[in-house]
């Protein structure tokens, strides 16, 4: 009876044993688990920069630096005629090196961006702005994007993002969406701040001027265009005037699309611009009875004298209404934006941050 007793006592006390042991083993594994779940900016020696409450990991710091490389090399360039190559990064130019003038680079860019990340979290409108998380995002955007393909569906943009392109496309989108935020809510401006803001920006809102003008058009043709615009600048310079030769010169073949009081203002802008650009561009810089030099354009020779300007009316209020609101709300975000900036954080990682790599 004893020994029935101490055997089932062995069973049970293996049984508490086996299972302490199983509680331990899960305990270890998911220690291991969310060790290895951890974002990196969790760790001491990943983190670059941190940016009032938020840490920047190598990777974005490293996608910020590679955004600048070309302003970096085109300032070497340009300040000591110096070319990328195996020293490039630590030798000294004067009083700097490639490798503190791109950190010196960076720096602003990715405050900026930080803080506008910051201010987009605290507005709801994301809830991580941690790289990791950026990683995730892309990751799920690509096998999204793959499966629509797949299946025959159509898609906007690549089939696939990288790093870059992603994060600066959801970036702006971000930023859109932030400011259409603050237009609902914070910054949305009152009618009289409307009304100043139209005073002051109303120069953006100005219509075309009205010019009025005459128009030699000699055709090139087989090189008789060059002489006949070569004796009408002649006779210009002569003294005659510039209408009596344009009606001599309708009168030919090479002439007939010369005319009296053609009109340029805001309903000709587009068809001008796309058909006429050198003689568009050339009315709005002529004084009124300026006579132009020969244009080509468009296989025709060109003069043309400006008989009229009238100034071109101010699109009203109302009709701008939204632009002058949007006009409003990207001040007060910049102000706003400036003023974040100005008073964030920033600290360093110093041993990561002063031994990165740039290549």
């Amino acid at each position: 009876m004893k020994s029935g007793l101490r055997k089932g006592q062995k069973r049970s006390r293996m049984r508490q044993l086996m299972l302490v042991t199983m509680i331990a083993a899960v305990a270890v594994i998911s220690i291991v688990i969310l060790f290895m779940k951890q974002s990196p900016l969790q760790s001491s020696q990943e983190w670059i920069v941190q940016i009032n409450d938020e840490r920047v990991d190598r990777e974005e710091w490293m996608l910020h630096a590679f955004q600048q490389r070309s302003a970096l090399f085109a300032y070497f360039k340009k300040q000591y005629g110096a070319d990328p190559g195996l020293d490039f990064w630590d030798t000294r130019f004067g009083q700097e090196t490639p490798r503190s003038k791109l950190k010196e680079l960076v720096l602003p860019s990715l405050v900026r961006t930080k803080v506008e990340q910051i201010w987009s979290k605290q507005l709801g409108l994301m809830a991580d702005i941690s790289y990791p998380k950026f990683l995730d995002d892309l990751e799920a955007e690509n096998q999204r994007r793959q499966q629509a393909v797949s299946k025959g569906h159509a898609i906007y943009g690549p089939v696939a993002y990288d790093e870059r392109g992603y994060y600066n496309y959801l970036h702006s989108n971000r930023l859109i969406q932030l400011k259409d935020k603050l237009a609902e809510a914070s910054v949305k401006p009152t009618e009289q701040e409307l009304w100043v803001q139209y005073e002051k920006v109303k120069e953006r809102f100005k219509k075309s001027n009205v010019d009025s003008f005459h128009h030699i058009v000699i055709a090139e043709g087989d090189g008789s265009g060059l002489i006949a615009i070569q004796q009408a600048v002649t006779r210009l310079q002569q003294g005659e005037s510039f209408e009596k030769l344009l009606a001599e010169v309708q009168q030919t073949a090479a002439g007939a699309a010369s005319r009296l009081d053609e009109v340029m203002d805001e309903s000709t802008m587009r068809s001008d611009t796309e058909l006429r650009p050198q003689v568009r561009e050339t009315v709005d810089k002529l004084a009124v009875n300026g006579i132009s030099d020969v244009l080509k354009e468009s296989g025709s020779y060109h003069l043309v004298k400006l008989i009229e300007r009238k100034p071109g009316a101010y699109q009203s209020f109302n009709d701008v209404r939204d632009l002058v609101a949007a006009s409003v709300v990207e001040d007060k975000f910049k102000a706003e934006l400036s003023k974040r900036i100005a008073e964030a954080k920033v600290s360093f990682n110093e041993s990561v941050y002063a031994s990165l790599p740039l290549q």
